[in-house]
């Protein structure tokens, strides 16, 4: 799958589009296949490390459809 990272701090530029394993669920945990997501102000502004803190995951608001489920 592709996934955009970053490793520091900085402007849009510091995105880095790569190659990334497909995750496994664990017991109790579901797979979901992200089909869309945004990116909003929060997120730019913790890429940017402002606050300090808050060095997430971006585009958290997302939709997508369950594809592997582990009982």
């Amino acid at each position: 799958m592709k996934a955009f990272i970053y490793d520091k701090y900085g402007p849009p530029q510091t995105l880095c589009m790569t190659e990334a394993g497909q995750p496994a669920p664990d017991a109790g945990e579901v797979l979901v296949k992200v089909l869309a997501i945004s990116v909003n102000t929060a997120d730019w502004h913790s890429m940017r490390g402002k606050p300090l803190f808050s060095h997430a995951t971006l585009g958290l608001p997302g939709q997508g459809k369950v594809v592997v489920e582990m009982a």
